[in-house]
């Protein structure tokens, strides 16, 4: 009996971990195998995004570029199953924006990678890792550090799949 609350956490562990492996293999099948339907382009006076919609089945996942030359190149894709969204992806680099004067010794973007997972709207997991870029600093290099970086994980509720909602809402209402 002394062991059983070790059982339970690790058997609860191995629960989780079997739906979000669940949810990055079905990403990895609409990466694969989803079919454009159709894209819109904004441009801007200091850059451009770009909003594609793709489709398989009842999976629809919706990409968004925002690129802003030096200062901002992020893909995001939102993963949908008959409008609940499952998952949501962030790469790219970002700007950091001070309320003062960048010091010298401060990063002046992020590289970021970041993937939230919902097995229904009170549970969520994400996971992320980031970089500080310095000027001067090597991007590709930086990227090949990234991915041996470990990732941080959270675990999500209700009120951040409300926030998820909201941001693909917004972006719906721009296409």
């Amino acid at each position: 009996m002394f062991h059983l609350p070790y059982i339970l956490f690790f058997i609860g562990i191995g629960i989780q971990l079997d739906w979000i492996e669940q949810t990055q293999e079905l990403t990895s099948k609409i990466n694969n195998e989803a079919i454009l339907t159709d894209t819109f382009s904004e441009k801007y006076s200091i850059g451009q995004s770009t909003i594609s919609n793709y489709q398989i089945e009842q999976y629809r996942k919706l990409h968004v570029n925002v690129t802003i030359p030096n200062s901002i190149d992020l893909d995001m894709n939102y993963y949908v199953n008959d409008g609940f969204i499952f998952c949501k992806t962030i790469k790219g680099t970002s700007t950091i924006l001070y309320k003062r004067d960048r010091l010298g010794n401060e990063p002046y973007a992020k590289i970021i990678e970041l993937h939230m997972y919902f097995k229904n709207n009170e549970l969520g997991v994400e996971i992320s890792r980031e970089l500080d870029v310095f000027k001067g600093d090597d991007i590709e290099a930086l990227l090949e550090t990234l991915h041996l970086t470990e990732f941080t994980r959270q675990e999500l509720d209700f009120n951040d799949y409300i926030e998820l909602t909201e941001d693909l809402d917004q972006i719906n209402s721009r296409e």
